[in-house]
């Protein structure tokens, strides 16, 4: 097993010499670098707002949104994981759903809203 030093020196040693020493320019951030931050400032002021209400949830809809919302499992994977029907945990989403859409700043608070075709949401 070599140290890292040994690879250190080697991989200088295995460098053009046009890279060696720092020579060459660092590339350049990409154009959009900052684009996606304002999205995420969004996204984490609606999780700030909807934070009391998801605590309010029953245990069982709590934990089956969690894993579907923050954890990306697939209704399959809930299922297995809570030892539930797959039917069971698609009935517990969409309970949560429509306790949380009239808190929903994506719904813009519209309780009839379904937020799997206006683009957002759970």
């Amino acid at each position: 097993m070599m140290c890292s030093a040994k690879r250190s020196s080697l991989r200088f040693v295995n460098e053009p010499r046009s890279t060696r020493g720092g020579q060459t320019r660092a590339p350049d951030p990409p154009q959009d670098a900052h684009a996606g931050a304002e999205s995420r400032l969004d996204a984490d002021a609606a999780i700030r707002s909807l934070a009391p209400h998801i605590a309010a949830l029953p245990k069982r809809d709590r934990d089956t949104l969690l894993l579907y919302a923050f954890e990306d499992l697939t209704y399959e994977q809930i299922s297995v994981a809570l030892d539930v029907p797959v039917g069971t945990v698609r009935s517990r989403l969409n309970r949560v759903r429509r306790k949380l859409a009239p808190f929903n700043p994506e719904t813009g608070g519209h309780p009839g809203t379904n937020p799997n075709t206006s683009g957002g949401g759970l």
